[in-house]
Parts: C-alpha cells; sequence; structure tokens
C-alpha cells in the first residue's frame, strides 16, 4: 500500500474483492480496522471483509490474524481472541516479532496500529 494513500488502495481492494479475491478482502480488512486516516477507519466492515476472508479460505492464516486485528481494533475483544486462536492453530510459530521483521510497511505508524490490533486480540 502506497503510504497515506489508503483510500484509493480501498477503493481497488474493494472492486476485487467483488471479484472474490480474497487476499483483497484480507488487506480491506486491515486497512478499514488500521488505517491511519481516522475517516476511513470503519469497524463493521473491516469486520466484514475478514469474516469474508476467512470463510473463502480458512486454512490461510493470514485471513485470521486480519480479523483478529479488526475485532480487536473495533473493540470485540471476545471475538479478536477467539481469531488470534485460529492463528496460533494454524501457525503456531506465530509472534508479534516475527511478524514485524517479516512485513515491510512503507509507514510505521500503519506498523504499530496493526500490532496493537493483534497484540489486543492476545497473539504473543
Amino acid at each position: 500500500v502506497t503510504p497515506r494513500n489508503h483510500r484509493k488502495a480501498v477503493k481497488w481492494y474493494r472492486k476485487a474483492a467483488e471479484q472474490g479475491k480474497v487476499a483483497a478482502m484480507r488487506r480491506l480488512a486491515f486497512l478499514l480496522a488500521t488505517s491511519h486516516d481516522a475517516d476511513l477507519r470503519d469497524g463493521t466492515e473491516a469486520v466484514r471483509y475478514g469474516l469474508q476472508a476467512t470463510t473463502a479460505k480458512p486454512d490461510d492464516w493470514m485471513n485470521w490474524y486480519a480479523l483478529a486485528a479488526a475485532y480487536a481494533r473495533s473493540g470485540q475483544l471476545d471475538e479478536a481472541r477467539w481469531e488470534a486462536e485460529q492463528v496460533l492453530i494454524l501457525n503456531p510459530e506465530f509472534s508479534l516479532q516475527r511478524f514485524e521483521e517479516s512485513h515491510p510497511f512503507k509507514d510505521r505508524e500503519d506498523l504499530e496500529r496493526f500490532i496493537d490490533g493483534l497484540r489486543m486480540a492476545g497473539l504473543p
């Protein structure tokens, strides 16, 4: 995602999600939950796209971490913790430190908001 261009990214991800692209659903869940643009954040919609991604591809742990962060950032911590458990079932080696090291974000604030959501969900 290009820094500070989340509105454009959301527009394109929505089009791709409408075509059934699971990665776009996951990215929408992430962006709508954690964007630096507070007017763009929408927890309900983030959760909806996260649920679509996990339903379409339940064996992909990345869909579950996006949903966990979406639930956590929208204040639904019980749901977030359940989704976090799914991440660890599918990827027992997951850790926030490894995530941060292996996912280069162009915008440090976006990374910190996403990590915060994952931490709120109870991921190690």
